[in-house]
């Protein structure tokens, strides 16, 4: 009896490793295999925000891990939102490879007392929290991000929450939760009143030989791929409010 026992066991816990195998190898999509969390899909503004002057430049930051750190898709950003601003934009980022929310609440509270204050803030830590190596638990990852939402707001910065490009492959085997940190960045905005870009099911809509082209380690965009995908969803999200 208890050796079928261990045999039944045994199955069963090896479905549930090739299903996140499967899951990401095929999907990048973690938990979501397991049906554990739920993929944000939709994108919002902030409930409220600051009217900065049309004749001034705003100044947008953006906080994260290597996926903002690479190439020079913010340069491609700060002129697409320079063009319908008569004051223009200038876009800045504040990231690190390997980075997680830990480190984010810390640069964002330095930059903050040092300046010179964003106008808006954009950032992005759920791909490394949820890291095996690199990241937070759940409920840390919450609680660094509150943090940083508190510093924001007491600055009247006007946040949103950025879901990049999910993992796929090896990359995602290391973050088997992913998708449930992603699905917190859904539940905090609604929750906080800031903004939401959900970038990850563009990502994962890709056919797999264009997403393998865009994402040749599984992880980290092209720079061209960025371009392409992920900034006219971030000037979409912020002309809306800054843009007359």
């Amino acid at each position: 009896m208890l050796s079928f026992l261990a045999r039944i066991l045994s199955a069963l816990f090896a479905g549930m490793v090739f299903a996140v195998f499967w899951g990401g190898l095929t999907k990048g999509v973690g938990h979501a295999t397991l049906g554990l969390a739920k993929e944000p899909q939709e994108s919002f503004a902030p409930f409220r925000w600051e009217v900065v002057p049309a004749d001034r430049p705003i100044r947008v930051l953006l906080l994260g891990t290597s996926l903002t750190h690479r190439g020079d898709w913010p340069m491609a950003l700060q002129a697409q939102l320079s063009a319908c601003r008569a004051g223009g934009v200038v876009v800045e980022r504040l990231a690190m490879p390997g980075a997680n929310s830990v480190w984010g609440a810390k640069a964002l509270k330095e930059r903050l007392a040092n300046g010179p204050l964003p106008d808006a803030l954009v950032l992005e830590f759920s791909i490394n929290d949820a890291s095996l190596w690199h990241g937070v638990t759940l409920a840390q990852s919450d609680a660094q991000h509150r943090a940083i939402l508190q510093s924001a707001q007491r600055a009247t910065i006007p946040v949103w929450l950025a879901t990049m490009s999910p993992a796929f492959g090896q990359n995602a085997w290391e973050r088997p939760g992913q998708v449930a940190y992603r699905a917190l960045y859904h539940d905090l905005a609604k929750e906080q009143g800031v903004g939401l870009i959900s970038l990850a099911v563009a990502w994962q809509s890709l056919p797999a030989i264009e997403r393998a082209a865009a994402l040749p380690d599984g992880l980290h965009p092209t720079d061209a791929s960025m371009v392409d995908l992920a900034v006219p969803a971030f000037a979409k999200a912020l002309a809306a409010i800054f843009c007359p």
